[in-house]
């Protein structure tokens, strides 16, 4: 069983954080969580000097300025406010990933809803740096909520019905699986478990075949042997006990990874894609750039990323 008690969303006062809110609402009040929002101020404007400002807390702000920044949140949380769940405000000053990361720390959050856009200050680099950082270095799993999803309030309370999750056998997709598991048995959902072979780029040093024979084998009896191991994998990685509570196909396509996940989200009509976030090496980050952020980055649902 998941479990859910605190979820923090940033916001900055745009459509895409609202529709970003409305999933982190709907997701609390199925899991019975708590739901902060926050709001990060660039840290080169300086309106208060507290450390730490928590408004229902009943921290005092200092410059009038930041008055106004509080009304403003507090009035955009209340615009989606539901009585069912019990919705925080806080707001910090700083660089906008750093803040985050360390705000979910400090709430040990279970779980993180991004808005994939903004439209000023940190907000533009939403989809690059920040969202990079974020998603890399977050203590818990992350859900990016794309600019034109709609939005989920009001909304069935089951979010998510059709689930994919591609795998590639890491110990982050590994994590990545067990979480997609969970919410499709939890849910009754469709989950399907997607690996992807890549043809144009496939390193045998990554994927050595075993010595099958002293004779010279052709790169099609590779891709067939890769094909057949990749089939056993996901055998061993999906046992047929899930099966029991909710419907898993499993599923290999050929082709670029990122762009091989979004044909089959879009052709399944996927409401949620699950995928593993490497650590912080410099492959991790090739990796990262090739594959999950293009995802995140094109996905016409919204994705949750995973650490291992």
């Amino acid at each position: 069983m998941i479990t859910i008690n605190n979820i923090l969303c940033p916001v900055d006062f745009s459509t895409h954080s609202r529709q970003a809110l409305d999933h982190a609402i709907v997701i609390a009040r199925r899991y019975g969580a708590r739901v902060t929002a926050l709001y990060v101020m660039p840290s080169d404007v300086a309106i208060y000097s507290a450390d730490d400002v928590r408004v229902q807390d009943a921290v005092t702000l200092i410059h009038g300025d930041s008055d106004k920044v509080v009304f403003d949140l507090q009035s955009f949380v209340s615009r989606e406010s539901a009585s069912d769940v019990d919705i925080s405000i806080t707001v910090r000053q700083g660089r906008a990933a750093l803040e985050i990361v360390h705000e979910a720390a400090a709430l040990q959050a279970d779980l993180l809803v991004l808005g994939s856009h903004g439209r000023t200050g940190f907000d533009r680099l939403l989809l690059g740096s920040v969202t990079e950082r974020v998603l890399r270095t977050a203590p818990c799993p992350v859900l990016t909520v794309p600019a034109h999803h709609p939005d989920a309030v009001p909304a069935s309370p089951v979010l998510f019905r059709n689930i994919l999750c591609a795998i590639d056998f890491s110990k982050s997709s590994a994590r990545a699986l067990d979480y997609a598991t969970l919410m499709a048995q939890e849910t009754d959902a469709t989950l399907t478990v997607l690996h992807v072979i890549n043809k144009d780029f496939e390193p045998l040093a990554v994927h050595p075949m075993p010595e099958m024979s002293e004779e010279r084998l052709s790169l099609a009896d590779y891709f067939r042997w890769r094909e057949q191991e990749t089939r056993r994998q996901l055998e061993v990685a999906v046992p047929e006990s899930v099966n029991t509570y909710c419907t898993v196909r499993k599923q290999i396509v050929y082709g670029k990874p990122a762009a091989a996940i979004l044909d089959v989200a879009d052709a399944q009509g996927c409401d949620l894609v699950v995928m593993g976030v490497q650590g912080r090496g410099t492959v991790d980050i090739a990796l990262f750039g090739s594959t999950t952020q293009q995802v995140v980055r094109q996905a016409l649902c919204p994705v949750l990323t995973v650490r291992a």
